[in-house]
């Protein structure tokens, strides 16, 4: 729960500095978005939701595991940072193609790459594995399941997934009225 409440608080910061740093439309909050999941898993949110086979409303975020997520929050907690600097720093509004070069510095980093093999790994292989899902510009990623993983998502934890679900009910309602 606490890790939902800050996944959020991380998003809140990120499309914040696109708002306040960014001179482009509204449209740049899908655009950027799909640049940290492009950087992270070599696709947009369309393909990554065709490849699970979720409707358009459905939201992508809520399918992930929580290790994904926890990089996405920190793809976008340093890429509002960088933005948010490279602003103050030219004192004005960044332009797209700006703001592009920080996504590419950021996302070819080397302290960056460890975490995005490991999201890439754990998607396309239990994607694979548990969903049936093959994300083929991350094929050679997949490796097999460790115990741990098979247990936590097919094992006796499974069973209480509807009393996580529950508990997270009131975190998740305490986030929408807080938007």
């Amino acid at each position: 729960m606490i890790n939902a409440i800050r996944e959020h608080k991380y998003r809140k910061d990120f499309t914040n500095s696109l708002n306040l740093h960014i001179d482009l439309g509204n449209y740049k909050y899908s655009l950027y978005t799909d640049k940290i999941y492009q950087a992270i898993f070599r696709e947009n949110a369309k393909e990554y939701k065709q490849i699970l086979k979720l409707a358009d409303n459905e939201n992508a975020r809520d399918t992930m595991y929580a290790e994904v997520l926890k990089l996405i929050a920190s793809f976008e907690a340093g890429i509002a940072f960088e933005i948010g600097k490279k602003s103050k720093e030219l004192n004005r509004k960044l332009f797209s193609f700006e703001v592009d070069q920080i996504f590419k510095d950021f996302a070819d980093h080397p302290a960056q790459l460890p975490h995005i093999e490991d999201a890439r790994i754990k998607m396309a292989s239990r994607d694979n594995f548990f969903r049936d899902a093959f994300h083929h510009k991350l094929k050679e990623y997949i490796t097999s399941v460790s115990s741990a993983d098979f247990e936590k998502f097919i094992g006796d934890r499974s069973s209480d997934f509807e009393k996580q679900l529950k508990e997270a009910e009131d975190v998740f309602k305490r986030l929408k009225d807080s938007e």
